[in-house]
């Protein structure tokens, strides 16, 4: 695995070792190039740590335009998954310190859950992860 560090927002994540990883502002994306379904992409957006911010609701309102589309939480993480036209998508929204990072992964529907594991590592070395 490979690691990404950001030290202006303060986290680090870890993605796999033939994984490409692009950075453009504040947007991170990694996929894998070669033999890859999808794209995993990061939105980081600096709120403060003063912010008390419903995550439900916040990605709730950014997934306004979808029709049918549940958000839930688990802990302090909002989450939905949903179809639209030929692609899954997966949303997730969460706090790290004093950013607030919108995640997004989508792939055909024929090849849903191909990549979840990878995925959800990846998201998850970025959910535990983080630097002072």
């Amino acid at each position: 695995m490979r690691s990404y560090t950001d030290e202006k927002f303060g986290f680090v994540f870890f993605y796999p070792n033939n994984w490409i990883l692009e950075k453009e502002n504040n947007i991170i994306s990694v996929y894998n190039a070669e033999n890859g379904l999808g794209a995993l992409q990061f939105s980081i957006f600096y709120v403060g740590n003063d912010n008390q911010i419903d995550l439900k609701v916040e990605l709730e309102n950014f997934l306004g335009d979808y029709e049918s589309v549940e958000v839930e939480m688990v802990n302090n993480l909002a989450y939905s998954t949903f179809d639209n036209n030929d692609r899954t998508w997966k949303y997730w929204l969460f706090q790290n310190g004093s950013s607030l990072i919108l995640t997004s992964y989508n792939c055909e529907i024929e090849d849903k859950g191909k990549e979840d594991g990878v995925i959800n590592q990846i998201l998850n070395s970025f959910i535990q992860s983080s630097i002072s």
